[in-house]
C-alpha cells in the first residue's frame, strides 16, 4: 500500500485482538476512521498548544462501543495470523 499523509484528531486508543488501533477523525475524509498503530509512521504532533487539547472529542464517541464484540472480518483487510 502507498503511504498517505493525513491530519487526524485522535479520539482514543484500543487494543483489539492483540492489535493496537487509533480511532480518530480523519479531516480529509471528514469521518471517523480506525488506524492500526503499526502502520503509522513519521507522526507529528501539533506544537502550537503543547500539552493542551486542540479539540473536543464528541460526546457521542464511545470507545467501548467501537471495540466490543468485534469479529475478525471487522478488523481490517490484512490476512489473519
Amino acid at each position: 500500500p502507498t503511504a498517505t499523509e493525513r491530519h487526524v484528531l485522535p479520539y482514543g486508543l484500543a487494543c483489539i485482538e492483540g492489535r493496537w488501533s487509533l480511532f480518530a477523525h480523519d479531516e480529509r475524509a471528514d469521518a471517523l476512521r480506525q488506524f492500526r498503530l503499526r502502520r503509522l509512521n513519521d507522526l507529528k504532533v501539533n506544537q502550537q498548544k503543547k500539552a493542551t487539547p486542540d479539540f473536543e472529542v464528541p460526546a457521542d464517541f464511545d470507545l467501548w462501543e467501537r471495540t466490543k464484540h468485534r469479529f475478525e472480518w471487522e478488523l481490517g483487510d490484512e490476512a489473519p495470523e
